[in-house]
C-alpha cells in the first residue's frame, strides 16, 4: 500500500513538470515545428518552379533545333531568343543562381 501512495505522488510529479514544460517551452515547440512545414513547402515549391523553368527552356532549346531543319531564318531567331533569355538567368559573380542574375 505504500508504493502505490509513492507512485501516484511520483506520477503527479510528472504530470505537473510535464504540463508546466508544456507551458513554458509549448508556444515555441509549436513556433518551431510550423517553421520547420513552412520551410519544406516553400523549398518544395522553389524546386517545383525550377524544374518547370528548365522544362520550358528545354522544351524552346528543342523547338529552335527541329527548326534548323527547315526555316533558317526562323531557327536563327530563336536561338538569339534562347541567348538573350539565358543570359538574363545566368548565375552573377557570386555563384548565386537563384537570383536570376538579373542586372537592369
Amino acid at each position: 500500500m505504500p508504493a502505490d501512495i509513492f507512485q501516484e505522488v511520483d506520477e503527479e510529479v510528472r504530470r505537473d513538470r510535464a504540463l508546466d514544460f508544456m507551458r513554458r517551452y509549448g508556444s515555441w515547440l509549436l513556433s518551431g515545428a510550423v517553421a520547420i512545414v513552412a520551410l519544406a513547402a516553400g523549398y518544395t515549391a522553389w524546386q517545383q518552379y525550377n524544374r518547370n523553368r528548365h522544362e520550358q527552356a528545354s522544351a524552346r532549346f528543342d523547338t529552335a533545333v527541329s527548326e534548323v531543319r527547315g526555316d533558317k531564318p526562323k531557327a536563327r531567331a530563336s536561338f538569339e531568343t534562347l541567348t538573350a533569355d539565358a543570359c538574363l538567368s545566368a548565375p552573377t559573380s557570386t555563384g548565386d543562381s537563384t537570383s536570376g542574375g538579373r542586372h537592369l
